[in-house]
């Protein structure tokens, strides 16, 4: 060698240009691999997630005890059907990026096969795989997290 830093592979040298180029190409391959690598959790994650929205929506949609003293009988039913129908949210579809200690998961969801009554059909989730207890989901995310999520 003449004093210039080559990259030896097998008797194969690179040197100069070349070497940055190639090791170009293999950052850019391996950011390109994380950026396109998604994964299907299985069913318990999917399961933690349709519990999680479930309890969110029947949370939000909940009305106080003093309000349920003063709502007339036909709005009491309507609240209780809006209820009943939160119970039929079901995951139609659920992609996982990240590590098992800080994953993004976007969840496609469904009510009783329509499109859910807020209107998010598409929700990004924060979750984490423990080693006891399977997947928890720690709350919401973003889209723009799920899109920058890498590692």
């Amino acid at each position: 060698m003449d004093g210039k830093k080559d990259l030896e592979i097998a008797n194969f040298t690179l040197s100069g240009w070349k070497a940055v180029a190639v090791a170009v190409a293999l950052a850019v391959l391996f950011v390109g691999f994380r950026v396109f690598w998604v994964r299907s959790p299985g069913p318990e994650a999917a399961q933690e997630a349709q519990r999680y929205l479930m309890l969110e929506s029947a949370r939000t949609h909940m009305p106080s005890p003093g309000d349920l003293e003063n709502m007339a009988p036909d709005e009491l039913e309507r609240r209780a059907r809006d209820l009943l129908a939160f119970s039929l949210v079901r995951v139609e579809d659920m992609k996982i990026r990240g590590s098992r200690k800080d994953a993004v998961a976007r969840v496609k969801v469904s009510v009783d096969g329509r499109t859910p009554p807020d209107g998010r059909e598409i929700r990004y989730l924060r979750m984490e795989r423990l080693v006891v207890g399977g997947w928890r989901v720690k709350g919401d995310a973003s889209s723009l997290s799920w899109h920058l999520k890498l590692w």
